[in-house]
């Protein structure tokens, strides 16, 4: 009989690649062979994390250093040799021993493909210049994430050898002051547009900013001269930062694909707003946004493209005491955004607290005017949260929308204790009644219902004798997916796989997208099979 260790070498390579941790450890201790195959997936990846006690940390270091450097009696290679993903957050108050850890790690980490240096590295580089050196040398490396950069890390960046082949760099800025720039390098500092000219094969960028973080951009620019700094090859960039800053760069990378933005504090002056205002942002296909970021993003000089997919993940309140979140002021600058962008699938991931709806006319829901504000929306994804409220009690408010698709996520306050959980919540998705929703709206093609809290009591099972195992099925569910199949006399709602579902909102959200005719017999062909074992 053939074993699978009997398949050729390069098979085997190939499907313990898929191996990580433990589970390729088990495997290499089952015969010489697998050990040949797994044990460099046991050493592929490396997490470390070195806390600010010095005892520890000496110990961490020396243990973790003789590990990766002490050759194996069975492979007669250093598990260093195998180590393709490095992640090393240390706080220490020895920093010294970190760089020179890292340092002699660095030289023998030849097949590195990700390194993610959660320290210091702007003091790592002034204490050690040769850390620039040895990353210089890892050829395989592909992604490379760097904490607190100064300006000499900017110029180790500038003069990186393998600048050429890095397809994924995170850059968080530290702030710095006159004195540090002069101490660590020519006055004025490089900009980041200038380190980023050496990485042309970037697809990924992530970028933490501060007001007083490293220039954007070189004092000489100007807004003749900014229409030439093109980053084509970016295609995902996240930025986090205090204030906006890095925002405005966005039309520098015209083939951007998403955004994912997060502000923890939205107002501040717009320091490269005037420099972009003639250019325009590309064609996105999601884009992000976390905190107060949607109040501010609309300056009244920009250019903006339509995007597919808008997610606002804040917190939104509404009908609250004491007073809201969010301001009537606030909810018009996000009217704004939806104007300015017109997606096709809105996500409010945030916190939407709904409160008694009975007396409540439709349109004096904020939230709900935002959906109301772009006809061309024809997704939509909800997670609200909420103690008291079924699922059913907001069809009124979501009356007439032009969707074909819709996603309701039901979730506890954070303020509320578990035991406060009414069971009904979770009930209310178990046993929920969909078809008010398809009435509401017309267009509706595809619902979806979810709970994401526990139920504290057990939901009683009413179903008829012999269909109790189903029953406590669909019970225990946290989502439910319908669909609507057919138009007229002739539609048909029937129940459906969240597989299903994530299948039709990708065709329903993607461009060009026919509202008529785009998902004739999406499901005709499975629900007649359906039938046949019905």
């Amino acid at each position: 009989m053939i074993s699978l260790l009997d398949l050729d070498d390069d098979i085997l390579f190939h499907l313990f690649s898929y191996l990580h941790g433990q589970d390729a450890q088990r495997l290499s201790l089952t015969a010489r062979r697998a050990y040949h195959f797994a044990i460099p997936q046991v050493h592929a990846d490396l997490d470390l994390t070195v806390d600010d006690n010095p005892d520890d940390t000496s110990h961490d270091f020396t243990a973790w250093r003789d590990h990766l450097l002490t050759t194996n009696p069975i492979s007669s290679r250093p598990p260093i040799e195998f180590l393709l993903h490095l992640d090393l957050d240390s706080d220490s108050d020895s920093p010294s021993q970190t760089f020179e850890t890292l340092l002699e790690v660095l030289a023998h980490a030849t097949r590195l493909r990700t390194l993610i240096a959660h320290f210091d590295i702007e003091n790592g580089i002034l204490r050690l210049p040769q850390l620039g050196d040895a990353m210089g040398k890892l050829a395989s490396l592909r992604e490379l994430s760097l904490t607190n950069v100064g300006p000499a890390t900017m110029e180790m960046l500038h003069s990186l050898p393998i600048a050429g082949t890095l397809e994924s760099l995170s850059l968080s800025l530290a702030k710095i002051t006159p004195a540090e720039v002069s101490t660590a390098c020519n006055d004025p500092p490089l900009a980041l547009v200038t380190v980023l000219s050496r990485f042309p094969h970037l697809h990924t960028l992530k970028l933490g900013a501060s007001p007083d973080s490293l220039p954007l951009l070189e004092p000489f620019t100007t807004r003749h001269s900014i229409a030439n700094i093109k980053f084509h090859g970016v295609h995902h960039l996240e930025l986090g930062e205090f204030v906006p800053i890095a925002l405005d760069l966005i039309p520098l990378f015209p083939n951007l694909s998403s955004v994912s933005y997060t502000s923890s504090v939205p107002r501040g002056k717009r320091k490269y707003q005037d420099l972009v205002a003639d250019l325009s942002w590309p064609h996105l296909r999601n884009l992000y946004c976390y905190s107060g970021f949607s109040f501010h993003l609309t300056p009244p000089s920009a250019k903006f493209s339509p995007i597919d997919r808008l997610t606002i993940d804040l917190i939104l309140k509404e009908f609250t005491d004491p007073s809201p979140l969010a301001t009537q002021d606030q909810w018009e600058r996000i009217v704004k955004l939806m104007r300015a962008f017109h997606p096709s699938a809105l996500v409010l991931q945030g916190c939407i607290c709904l409160w008694p709806l009975r007396d409540v006319v439709p349109k004096s829901i904020p939230w709900a005017e935002v959906a109301r504000t772009v006809p061309s929306l024809r997704s939509l994804q909800l997670h609200i949260l909420d103690n008291s409220q079924t699922p059913t009690q907001i069809e009124m408010v979501l009356k007439d929308l032009p969707l074909v698709y819709l996603h309701i996520t039901l979730a506890s306050h954070p303020t509320a204790h578990l035991d406060g959980i009414p069971a009904a919540m979770p009930r209310a998705v178990y046993s929920c009644d969909a078809p008010p929703f398809f009435d509401a709206i017309p267009t509706l093609r595809v619902l979806g219902l979810e709970a994401q809290f526990p139920a504290k009591e057990p939901v009683e099972n009413t179903a008829p004798p012999g269909e109790e195992r189903e029953a406590a099925e669909v019970q225990m569910r946290r989502q439910r997916w319908w669909w609507m199949e057919g138009t007229g006399e002739d539609r048909k709602m029937v129940e459906i796989w969240k597989e299903d579902a994530e299948r039709a909102r990708a065709i329903i959200e993607s461009q060009g997208f026919d509202r008529e005719h785009g998902l004739d017999g999406f499901f005709t062909e499975k629900l007649q099979i359906q039938a046949v074992y019905e």
